[in-house]
């Protein structure tokens, strides 16, 4: 049976999130950001300003992915062979990367840290090597109960569900100025379910009121992330106080990150992309992006990119808003073409694994005609 096309303006929005994701990386790594309570805050340059509204834009990227998600796997079959092979994506890297580092005489976890370097390669869930990934496998598994429970559920009971699920999970802390010991800021698998059953609502039934003001939704959105960031930063370098709460902007289960993450995917939805070659690309692209995670997140790169362009593009330390936005533009570039490449690669190899396991399988069940 022939695999069902995907829906390049879909696709799009795939291939936006995960460059998105590089974007709050490259944040995080260069030291952009102003730190909430420094006192440097309370003196924000340009290059931070200009961070904290890429930021802004892009602290959807998360929430949208799992959307994505929920919106497609609404009507689709149960397949738990999916979790499986998500499961030996994640292997690939986490043993490949450290095995390739190794024959070129690059230290890696494993030689530093001995047994607990190799339990980040082995265990990848459990260690969480990748939070995104851990996260996403569990709701993977919890998808096919999901999707029965949703389709055998009136829809007001479904929307009761919804709503506390909503007041618990990111209303109170989005106005909470204190940290709660069950918030996980969005880093958690049961974010993932509540943003999954979100899509799944989208799907089914749609939000007339905001389907036609995506744009609206996700502009309104970045701007109300962006201006309570700012304030809070200035605020909290000068007086000392709600330190905690200036960061909650920038969580991914705060509620302006949600319904900014809606309207985006509104706007994608909205715009179809026109069959040729520019479709075809946007499949190719959004079929192998999730490798551009399992990348550069790898616990021997995510550490390594940064400082490698750094070095390379800004030797001297200048750090120029100018340079700044040359090594954020060729980070997005470099560490999506080898991503793409890599999974590209990874996919290649496991088709023709499976069809060398079919192969074999096949031989072992062929009746054998020898004579006695």
């Amino acid at each position: 049976m022939a695999e069902k096309k995907r829906l390049a303006n879909i696709e799009y929005l795939r291939v936006i999130a995960m460059a998105m994701v590089v974007v709050l990386h490259f944040m995080t790594k260069s030291g952009s950001l102003p730190e909430a309570g420094n006192e440097a805050a309370g003196y924000l340059t340009g290059q931070n300003i200009l961070a904290l509204l890429l930021e802004s834009l892009c602290i959807v990227a998360v929430d949208v992915y799992v959307l994505i998600s929920g919106y497609l796997g609404a009507d689709r079959e149960p397949r738990p062979q999916k979790a499986a092979a998500f499961l030996l994506r994640i292997w690939f890297y986490s043993l490949l990367i450290p095995l390739v580092l190794t024959v070129f005489s690059v230290p890696t976890k494993a030689g530093e840290q001995g047994i607990y370097g190799l339990v980040q390669y082995f265990l990848p869930i459990e260690s969480e090597t990748y939070w995104f990934a851990t996260c996403y496998l569990f709701l993977l598994l919890l998808m096919p109960l999901c999707n029965l429970a949703v389709k055998h559920m009136e829809k007001k009971t479904f929307e009761t569900i919804m709503l506390f699920f909503f007041i618990i999970s990111s209303l109170i802390k989005s106005i909470c100025p204190v940290r709660l010991p069950a918030d996980r800021f969005g880093y958690d698998a049961l974010w993932f379910v509540f943003v999954y059953l979100l899509g799944v609502y989208l799907r089914k039934y749609g939000t007339a009121a905001w389907e036609k003001r995506g744009g609206l939704l996700y502009r309104g959105s970045v701007l109300l992330i962006f201006f309570m960031e700012f304030v809070l930063q200035l605020f909290s370098a000068r007086t000392g106080a709600l330190t905690y709460y200036a960061s909650v902007p920038f969580h991914y289960n705060f509620v302006f990150c949600l319904t900014g993450a809606v309207g985006l995917f509104y706007v994608f939805l909205r715009k179809p992309v026109a069959e040729g070659k520019k479709a075809d690309v946007i499949r190719f692209l959004g079929r192998y992006s999730f490798g551009v995670y399992l990348f550069h997140e790898h616990p021997d790169i995510r550490d390594r990119w940064y400082p490698l362009i750094d070095r390379v593009m800004d030797p001297y330390g200048k750090n120029s808003l100018i340079l700044w936005l040359l090594k954020l533009i060729v980070s997005v570039l470099l560490i999506y073409g080898i991503g793409i490449f890599l999974d590209f690669a990874r996919d290649k190899i496991f088709i023709f694994a499976g069809s060398c396991i079919r192969n074999i399988r096949k031989r072992r069940e062929q009746p054998d005609d020898r004579p006695q």
